[in-house]
């Protein structure tokens, strides 16, 4: 009698937690009647079939928004250290124009130099700025490289976290059939 008893308090607490994990769902789906009922479904794989760990792992990376915005994050601060790389290289710059003048005598005769295009000016160049001291680009670049540090070791960190959880459940997924199974 006392284990019937315990079996069910179980039953008790299992279908507690299943309320429990509806009205979780409800929330996440963002569903406010809580009178409707939610109909669960059983998976089609086998009762006794445990998913292969690696195919758990790719799985649980691809569907992660977190470590999505992790990469998103280190490519970011990718693009700013090299920008911020690039504002203490001297800067060379190529510049071209080319115009039309009207040099003539008179006004009359100058629109129509101007309209025919006879007197072209062209102009090439180069400049090369040089910089001396960028202290404040140096810090800027030296700070960048840091906070792209940081992320790289975010994303690092997030993906052992992520394969410690699935892990961790698949190893539960697998107790929890060896007990059904006992």
């Amino acid at each position: 009698e006392a284990e019937v008893a315990k079996r069910e308090e179980a039953l008790l607490n299992a279908e507690n937690a299943l309320r429990d994990a509806v009205d979780t769902l409800r929330v996440i789906v963002n569903i406010d009647q809580w009178d409707v009922g939610i109909e669960l479904s059983t998976p089609d794989i086998p009762v006794n079939a445990l998913p292969d760990l690696k195919d758990a792992l790719s799985t649980a990376v691809s569907y992660r928004s977190d470590l999505r915005q992790a990469f998103i994050e280190k490519e970011k601060r990718d693009i700013l250290t090299r920008f911020y790389k690039n504002q203490i290289l001297p800067d060379l710059e190529l510049f071209g124009t080319v115009g039309l003048t009207g040099l003539s005598g008179t006004r009359s005769d100058s629109i129509d130099r101007l309209s025919e295009g006879h007197d072209r000016n062209w102009q090439i160049g180069l400049s090369l700025q040089i910089p001396l001291y960028q202290r404040t680009a140096k810090a800027e670049y030296l700070k960048a490289r840091y906070e792209k540090q940081k992320a790289e070791a975010t994303l690092k960190e997030l993906k052992q976290r992520i394969a410690f959880e699935v892990r961790q459940a698949w190893r539960a997924l697998s107790l929890s059939l060896k007990r059904i199974e006992a």
